[in-house]
């Protein structure tokens, strides 16, 4: 295991290092997202620090979604690599089979010496590094990558090392897990836009390639990373990295009419003939590939000692949207669907009470005598009309602007269910880039969030107040963090505390109910 029991636990996630600094050009790839590789040896820096000072050992969990292979669009260069690659290949990158997985493994490593380096250093101080596979690095899922990563850091050491190096880092396809301490996953598992059709066997069926070739299974939100929204960034390389697929398609808000036509006549046309070449909706072949995962699950049960137990926590999975046409329909238009059928029908209740209202008025005699004539009535009502016209637009206006609190994370309750299935007081996962850190009775849900920007509200209290986060767990003890790449040192993440909004102050500000902390025993 390296990952030894008792041992202090230092949890990174979503790091989506890409193809990083080319030594060449002296340029970055116009879509990587991770500039921090000094930082982050820093940060590696000041775990060894930790350690040797209270004289324990550590483990650095890198909880998925460390390699952006998604955002890997280069192909080897070389006279035939339009033939031999086709002519997707040009557009988007290489697949996802093993050898093309490993190629663009070794394009990311190259591409971030120092972060390599710095790891190197970690399990040269004696500690361990465990290896978690997310939704934008599922080719982690094949050994020829896993051993290019570990082939790349151990060749840092001297040859002597090398082999107890190696022995400190471990691969893990869906969680860690410690009886009685903790639970650790990615958490793309309950995300229907980026959700494995099954976990612990992502892959398609050969007869789905065309040179017969055993592929990945990604998810729909990995398709439209690939094929549409890398597109996007390219276009625009400072625009925000989305999760899910509402954040996908929200996205045409933030660029100009030019744009969405080139976007709309060039790329979505590849990204439909993408999601044809991929058989994402084809059901037929794939019972081999569901034995195989049902036959790890047993393995996966016994060996971690869970048994029945792993069922529970699969099944809290959600169903990944896509799986068939009708169920990715459904996921995309049952918003608009919903948001417009809520619209017009307000719509149509407030003309026909206005209609009502006015018609009540004229039609009233004793109503409109004496003091309270019919215009003073009249002249009320366009009041309450411009007034309510005015709220309504308002209202409309920040519903299209606005989607949920950046700050929200929906796996704080499937944490808790999970920590009472496995008795266990911690549970942490990535995926979201919301840092966040929750309590309920009996333990705490940790969202490890992100070392990319995360741009939110929290900037105007302080700038990157969600950046360079980790989460720690001393014991049973779990903590949120951030490194200060400044002063580089540790120090807690800027959370506060909940509040919930009377109607009123819902009706007239752009404020959403917050979860409320359940109350702690």
């Amino acid at each position: 295991m390296a990952a030894p029991p008792g041992n202090d636990i230092y949890i990174v996630s979503d790091l989506h290092l890409g193809e990083g600094w080319n030594t060449q050009t002296q340029r970055y790839s116009r879509l990587e997202m991770f500039f921090y590789d000094q930082s982050f040896g820093e940060f590696i820096d000041h775990i060894i620090a930790q350690c040797r000072d209270n004289g324990r050992t550590a483990s650095l969990v890198l909880n998925g979604d460390i390699f952006d292979f998604l955002a890997v669009v280069a192909t080897p260069m070389d006279s035939n690599s339009t033939s031999r690659f086709g002519r997707a290949a040009q557009h988007f990158g290489l697949g996802t089979t093993e050898k093309e997985s490993v190629w663009k493994m070794r394009n990311i490593l190259a591409g971030h010496p120092t972060w390599v380096v710095a790891l190197t250093r970690l399990l040269q101080a004696g500690h361990s590094l465990v290896m978690i596979r997310g939704n934008h690095d599922a080719e982690l899922y094949w050994p020829a990558v896993q051993e290019e990563l570990t082939s790349t850091i151990v060749a840092n050491a001297p040859e002597p090392e090398q082999e107890s190096l190696r022995n400190r880092i471990e691969f893990r396809q869906w969680f860690l897990y410690e009886p009685g301490r903790y639970f650790i996953e990615h958490g793309n598992q309950y995300d229907t836009t980026n959700a494995f059709r099954f976990v612990t066997n992502p892959v398609l069926p050969p007869e789905y390639h065309a040179d017969q070739q055993v592929m990945l299974d990604l998810p729909m939100g990995s398709l439209f990373m690939r094929y549409l929204y890398n597109k996007m960034r390219l276009l625009d390389p400072y625009t925000t990295h989305f999760v899910t697929l509402e954040q996908y398609l929200r996205i045409t808000y933030h660029h100009n009419f030019v744009d969405l036509l080139r976007m709309g006549t060039i790329h979505v046309p590849y990204f439909f003939r993408a999601i044809r070449e991929a058989r994402l909706f084809e059901q037929q072949g794939m019972a081999p590939v569901k034995r195989e995962h049902e036959t790890r699950m047993e393995a996966l049960a016994q060996e971690s000692d869970l048994g029945d137990r792993l069922g529970a926590v699969e099944r809290l999975a959600k169903r990944p949207i896509g799986t068939t046409k009708y169920n990715l329909l459904k996921q995309i238009l049952r918003p608009v669907v919903r948001s417009s059928l809520t619209f017009v029908g307000l719509t149509l209740l407030s003309v026909l009470g206005w209609f009502y209202i006015f018609n009540f008025i004229q039609e009233t005699e004793w109503l409109t005598r004496g003091l309270l004539g019919k215009s003073s009535l009249q002249a009320v009502l366009a009041v309450v009309t411009f007034i309510g016209l005015f709220l309504g637009f308002s209202f409309v206006n920040r519903a299209l602007h606005r989607g949920s609190d950046p700050g929200e994370d929906g796996n704080f309750e499937i944490a808790k269910k999970i920590a009472a299935l496995l008795n266990v007081p911690c549970v942490s996962m990535g995926h979201t880039h919301g840092a966040q850190l929750r309590h309920f009775d009996g333990g705490a849900y940790a969202n490890s969030g992100t070392w990319i920007p995360h741009p939110g509200p929290w900037d105007t209290l302080t700038p990157g107040a969600r950046q360079f986060t980790f989460v720690t767990i001393i014991g049973t003890d779990m903590s949120l963090r951030r490194w200060n790449t400044d002063a580089k040192r540790a120090e807690a993440v800027i959370l506060l505390d909940d509040y919930r909004p009377t109607t009123l102050e819902r009706l007239l500000t752009d404020d959403r109910e917050p979860a409320r902390l359940p109350e702690e025993g």
